[in-house]
């Protein structure tokens, strides 16, 4: 049996890994898709949402089942009896890094191959953190993502994050101005932001930004 794995953070599903995972199925008899617990980054979904997601927006594929794994990749699809990984390309920034690993996968395990993947044109802009970025700023998300993906991010990041941005704009405002009344609006209009966003949305977006790609 060809079986591959497609690993990646999935944080959240777009609709380019629902490309390559449409693609990439056709060419094995089975796929599985190895949500990443990546520990150096903060996720906004835990990998038990990650993997439900997966499993609602690939049910339809009957080839393809749903893991979450930590580790490395190879150790995985060792576990797994398969001996193909699937990546996908959007750019040459993206070949370069990925044939590193795909490099460095085939000498940890030799019997491991590494296949490529180009992103279709509609979806090479697109990447998780430009979905969670968009949705900060209370963008229309619908276009990037599945609606169930949609649904959960969308109101919970514009909500906090938006809140909280246009306190932070009050606050700079107040400071230029040196109005102090500007700036005890800002703690007020902040709050509710902070209250909804910081503590959860926020230190996400930040450490993902910082944190390396997996």
């Amino acid at each position: 049996m060809r079986r591959a794995v497609y690993p990646g953070s999935f944080d959240p599903v777009t609709f380019g890994h629902l490309d390559i995972i449409r693609r990439s199925a056709g060419l094995v008899d089975e796929l599985i898709i190895g949500v990443l617990v990546n520990h150096a980054k903060t996720p906004l979904f835990s990998a038990e949402e990650r993997v439900n997601m997966l499993k609602d927006v690939t049910k339809n594929l009957p080839n393809v089942r749903v893991e979450s794994f930590s580790g490395l990749s190879v150790d995985f699809l060792e576990m797994c009896n398969a001996r193909f990984i699937v990546r996908g390309l959007r750019a040459i920034t993206d070949f370069e890094y990925e044939l590193q690993m795909a490099q460095t996968n085939r000498i940890m395990s030799p019997g491991i191959d590494t296949i490529f993947l180009t992103t279709s044109l509609e979806y090479a802009y697109l990447s998780s953190t430009t979905v969670k970025e968009v949705a900060l700023y209370g963008g229309d998300i619908s276009r990037f993502v599945p609606g169930i993906v949609a649904d959960k991010i969308g109101p919970r990041w514009a909500m906090g994050g938006g809140m909280l941005i246009n306190g932070l704009g009050t606050l700079l405002g107040g400071l230029l101005a040196g109005n102090v009344g500007m700036i005890i609006g800002f703690l007020a209009f902040a709050g509710a932001g902070a209250s909804a966003c910081v503590g959860s949305v926020m230190p996400k977006l930040i450490n993902n930004w910082f944190a390396p790609n997996s």
